[in-house]
């Protein structure tokens, strides 16, 4: 931003570092909030893991985080999980008209 603030995404008030103190390079490989970022993987979203319409989810953290209360990114948004259904349910609807 303005004042040198690293954020992971335009949408996402999760500061990284500050370009003031910090060099762009050093906050990507050691700010403590890229390398925990840069760990999650999908084991990580407990509600997903088990979940039959995972591969159709375009979930993401900036919104989870946005839109909960504790401003955790692991927390699913159902929005996700209502498109991910959605999108598994057309696809599987034109597959069984064309295949």
């Amino acid at each position: 931003d303005a004042k040198g603030n690293v954020y992971p995404c335009t949408g996402w008030n999760y500061n990284c570092g500050n370009l003031n103190e910090t060099s762009l390079k050093d906050i990507w490989e050691k700010s403590p909030q890229m390398l925990y970022i840069r760990s999650l993987n999908r084991k990580d979203f407990n509600k997903c893991i088990d979940c039959k319409d995972i591969d159709y989810c375009f979930m993401c953290m900036a919104k989870n985080a946005n839109e909960s209360k504790t401003g955790n990114p692991l927390e699913i948004n159902n929005h996700f999980c209502d498109v991910a259904r959605m999108n598994r349910q057309v696809i599987e609807n034109w597959r069984e008209k064309n295949l």
